[in-house]
């Protein structure tokens, strides 16, 4: 702007004008625009690998206008402000809105979804990921400021250019705020249209929120799900809900008639479930310059029961869905995390069904009883006693945690001394983003991938094995390995790791989205009987929701009024893996969901990686939302007490 000019014609219709309605037009484009470059720079996280942007804008040809239309109502409002309190008001609401586009950014990149309003109850563990969260943090991030910091060296030259002219008549002011409001609903018409005919689909419990975002605009969906929260979202139980569930486990009851012929092998035997942080499948069985990166774990497969099809099944609660959905055989929540929005419901997992078979049942993990709300969890998931920080000498810490040497070493004297046969469910820290295991654990040579996000995570992980070793070792020695089942398996996928270098190990084409998904996607589950039963490798493709199930079976611990989504993986059936965003992988085909259409997902044979067509997928598609829908209406009406009681034996 050229002040000296302006002060010429201080008393042109122009200068008066540009004085009045530049400024919040200005601020409005910009907010504008970052709010577009924020979809923009969620590549690879929001929509699919190696897809050109203006293909994920097909599937929202409304992007542009819904957010335009969504910021245009702040420009008729502000405008009946004064000139430099309405500047100074815009700059405030462009930084406070700003804020939420970086916290809604850094919430994508750790989740893949963005937040909602639920999850404000989650906001007292910040502290503990403030460094894997300083990690996301970029210099360039900082752009999404600059306008605001313009704003403010030049507000003293507005205040004094707005001191010599005179402000717009009143009425163009009326004019200018009622225009606004118009091209705003115009604007926003296509949406509004697309909102009412899908409405049932985007405002209901289950609908992710990218999906919502994508489709009605960044601060309309902010408003929607604050709305949506104080309005509930939580389903009535409602004597039609219960039925319908009721059927719905029946025909699944049906479906999964046949037993495994290793039902009731290991009957009367106790079992030691350990789910480590951020475990991929990839690095067990890899070598990087001839070294092996998990030598004690790749052992260990070798007399396990190894599934090597099995994938990550968590949402926004990471670990805590992991914990969730493994013991309870339910999904996690689109919205929040059950441990810490649906806590008040009645549970009963897996170890609740084994206490009433006799079992001593306990929890252990070296962390605060209050994180992710586990000591009330664990009591409603039926464990007898939890063990938490409290309960341990923490002598050693890495990422925050106590170590998983000195976890794993204080916890076997605990099992030793437990009435068998018991159920022990152990988590495991040292692996956490930002992997930062002390140097004087870094035995590996990594060459290039020194000091990166991979390299780091290569040595947590290295790290993590040898302590595994011990563990086992102390548990041979003891006796008390071959008196178990050892349930090993991945919490939830490694986060921000450099993909290229382990694509470049293991010879996978940088360009597939295939290869991607599956390096990021499948986790281990490892599962040793006593004197290594039956070892060997197994195919069959199967998730998080299936481990409590097939526990069971091994145990030939039949319990029909299990409120259980899952599958025993042993029966050598694939089992319908359905993701929280609609995704789903059922041994045949991997649909990779993409915000509701189907002509916009990506499908692939499974054993091959070849695209195939979607359309064909449609009815499983539905299937695997309705097994989501299904598993929301039984967590938010709380049905389980119900179904137990009301299931026929």
């Amino acid at each position: 702007m050229d002040l000296s000019k302006l002060y010429q014609i201080k008393n042109s219709s122009y200068s008066v004008w540009l004085l009045e309605i530049g400024p919040p037009i200005v601020v409005i484009a910009s907010f504008w625009c970052k709010i577009v470059y924020f979809y923009y720079s969620l590549e690879y996280v929001w929509w699919g690998w190696n897809e050109p942007f203006n293909k994920w804008i097909e599937a929202h040809p409304n992007l542009y206008t819904a957010n335009l239309a969504s910021i245009l109502p702040l420009f008729s409002l502000v405008i009946f402000l004064p000139r430099i309190s309405r500047l100074v008001v815009l700059l405030l609401l462009d930084f406070l809105l700003t804020s939420l586009i970086i916290a809604d950014k850094l919430h994508v990149l750790w989740f893949s979804e963005i937040i909602s309003i639920p999850e404000i109850s989650s906001v007292f563990m910040l502290p503990k990921v403030s460094e894997s969260i300083i990690k996301l943090l970029k210099p360039s991030d900082l752009g999404y400021y600059l306008d605001i910091i313009w704003g403010i060296l030049l507000l003293p030259f507005y205040s004094k250019a707005c001191k010599q002219i005179q402000p717009l008549d009143w009425k163009y002011i009326k004019r200018i705020s009622a225009g606004s409001l118009v091209a705003s609903i115009l604007i926003a018409a296509p949406t509004l249209r697309l909102v009412w005919n899908d409405k049932y689909a985007l405002f209901t419990p289950n609908t992710i929120q990218r999906d919502a975002c994508g489709t009605i605009g960044l601060l309309s969906y902010h408003i929607v799900d604050a709305l949506s929260h104080i309005g509930g979202w939580h389903e009535k139980r409602g004597e039609v809900n219960l039925e319908r569930v009721k059927n719905f486990l029946g025909s699944q009851h049906n479906e999964r008639n046949s037993r495994s012929n290793l039902f009731g092998i290991a009957k009367g035997r106790n079992v030691i479930m350990i789910m480590v942080e951020s475990l991929n499948s990839f690095p067990i069985g890899l070598e990087v310059n001839g070294q092996p990166i998990t030598p004690h774990l790749t052992a260990f497969s070798k007399e396990s029961l190894y599934f090597i099809n099995f994938y990550d099944q968590a949402h926004l609660g990471s670990t805590s869905d992991g914990e969730f959905i493994s013991l309870q055989s339910l999904y996690p929540v689109a919205r929040g995390t059950v441990s810490m929005n649906y806590h008040s419901r009645s549970f009963f997992g897996l170890p609740a069904i084994l206490s009433q078979h006799g079992f001593t049942t306990l929890s252990a993990t070296a962390e605060a009883a209050s994180f992710w709300n586990m000591e009330r969890m664990h009591k409603k998931l039926g464990f007898q006693q939890s063990y938490f920080q409290d309960k341990y000498n923490i002598t050693e810490t890495i990422n925050g945690w106590l170590s998983d040497y000195e976890f794993f070493i204080q916890t076997i004297p605990i099992l030793q001394a437990r009435r068998e046969p018991f159920l022990a469910y152990l988590i495991t820290h040292s692996t956490h983003h930002p992997y930062m295991v002390p140097k004087k654990y870094h035995e590996l040579n990594l060459g290039e991938m020194e000091g990166s996000m991979i390299g780091n995570y290569l040595h947590s992980v290295h790290y993590f094995d040898k302590v595994f070793g011990t563990f086992v070792n102390g548990l041979r020695k003891s006796g008390l390995l071959d008196r178990s089942i050892v349930v090993v398996y991945g919490d939830h996928k490694s986060k921000h790791i450099e993909l290229e270098y382990i694509k470049k190990l293991l010879g996978y084409p940088e360009s597939s989205e295939y290869r991607t998904w599956m390096l990021l996607q499948r986790l281990p589950l490892i599962i040793r009987l006593p004197y290594g039963e039956e070892a060997g490798m197994r195919k069959v493709t199967g998730g998080h929701l299936d481990i409590a199930p097939t526990v069971l079976a091994l145990l030939g611990v039949i319990d029909e009024k299990n409120v259980m989504l899952g599958s025993d993986l042993t029966n050598g059936e694939n089992s319908m893996v359905v993701f929280r965003n609609g995704s789903f992988a059922d041994g045949k085909y991997i649909f990779i969901n993409r915000f509701r259409q189907t002509s916009q997902s990506a499908c692939y044979e499974a054993s091959t990686g070849r695209i195939t067509d979607c359309k064909p997928l449609e009815e499983k598609r539905l299937k695997a939302l309705e097994r989501l829908e299904i598993s929301d209406l039984i967590i938010h009406g709380d049905l389980i007490p119900a179904l137990r009681a009301n299931k026929n034996n």
